[in-house]
């Protein structure tokens, strides 16, 4: 069966949907975020949140991929932590916002 994918979002509605999505609490972490999450430490979930809340957060368009058969793309946020730290965070959207991985990109990949 061949599907197209939904058109995917530009940067002005990425960043409105998340927003209500947030405000509305209208979003769920993931169980493999979550795990991720541990795994790389020190990114919790509401680091997470103050990243796509901040006015510097940064859309990574270039990372952004669909998969099929699911409701929309799987779009990357970049931000900051408090603590300077670059985090890279993975969300998708049904009828929830999905954060499905967050990353801490300055910790040392062993």
């Amino acid at each position: 069966m061949n599907t197209t994918p939904p058109k995917n979002k530009t940067k002005q509605e990425l960043f409105e949907s998340l927003g209500t999505a947030i405000k509305t609490g209208n979003y769920v972490f993931m169980e493999y975020g979550e795990k991720s999450s541990v795994l790389r430490q020190n990114v919790n979930d509401l680091q997470i949140i103050n990243i796509l809340t901040s006015s510097t957060k940064k859309h990574d368009a270039a990372r952004d991929a669909y998969q099929d058969g699911c409701a929309d793309w799987n779009y990357h946020i970049i931000g900051k932590t408090i603590n300077n730290e670059k985090v890279r965070i993975v969300l998708s959207f049904d009828e929830f916002m999905l954060i499905i991985k967050a990353i801490n990109l300055d910790e040392e990949q062993p």
